[in-house]
């Protein structure tokens, strides 16, 4: 499991935050939880533009270099 670490700043100014090993544990999320995680992805993916048309399908390739599907 991985834990998200608390956001720091860049050089650049820009809010930047990496990925750490977890202890493991319990994952699991309440469905309120989830709806307000889900409602706050939507809110930031309402404000974002220019994003290629298949980014969706292909979020992996453009995020970390992989194969387009």
């Amino acid at each position: 499991m991985k834990t998200f670490a608390a956001a720091a700043k860049s050089p650049n100014n820009r809010q930047v935050s990496k990925w750490i090993a977890g202890s493991g544990g319990d994952a699991s999320i309440s469905k309120t939880q989830a709806d307000r995680f889900t409602d706050g992805l939507l809110k930031i993916a309402a404000r974002i533009e220019g994003l290629p048309a298949d980014f969706a399908r292909n979020h992996d390739h453009y995020l970390h270099g992989l194969s387009r599907k």
